[in-house]
């Protein structure tokens, strides 16, 4: 259920663009009261990218959000994903960590890739060049 309408679709198989083998993206575990240690970590090894696997329905807290928009002004994409196994992400709120400021600091929702799928895919990505909005456009599941 999406806000005022149900959502039942399968999504096409990914044709990813590009070979992985030499593009680093991590994945950074977020959990309640977490600092930015990992995610700082992972800029420091020079990542191209990060993929959070985040909070429900794709939150943190305001210390990841100031590092997620360090990233994102050093070029470094920031995909949101969950490890809540099934659901659609959507930034909902804000309030100092919400899905909302996460976005806001630069970050891409995917809405339906779950963290692994989703470090694929943005590495893919990465490697094959792609502007920022095509790498929005590649993790917006509602409008292919």
């Amino acid at each position: 259920m999406l806000s005022d309408r149900c959502a039942i679709w399968r999504p096409d198989a990914i044709r990813l663009p590009a070979s992985i083998s030499a593009t680093r993206v991590d994945i950074v575990a977020i959990h309640p009261g977490c600092d930015d240690l990992h995610l700082r970590a992972s800029i420091q090894a020079q990542s191209h990218g990060i993929v959070l696997a985040a909070l429900g329905s794709g939150n943190a807290n305001a210390t990841i959000v100031a590092a997620v928009k360090e990233c994102t002004k050093n070029n470094i994409p920031v995909v949101v994903s969950s490890r809540v196994p099934t659901g659609v992400l959507v930034p909902g709120y804000g309030g100092g960590g919400g899905g909302h400021d996460l976005v806001a600091a630069g970050a891409v929702h995917s809405q339906t890739l779950r963290p692994g799928q989703a470090r694929i895919l943005l590495a893919s990505l990465i490697a094959s060049k792609a502007p920022k909005d095509a790498i929005i456009r590649a993790f917006d599941d509602l409008n292919p």
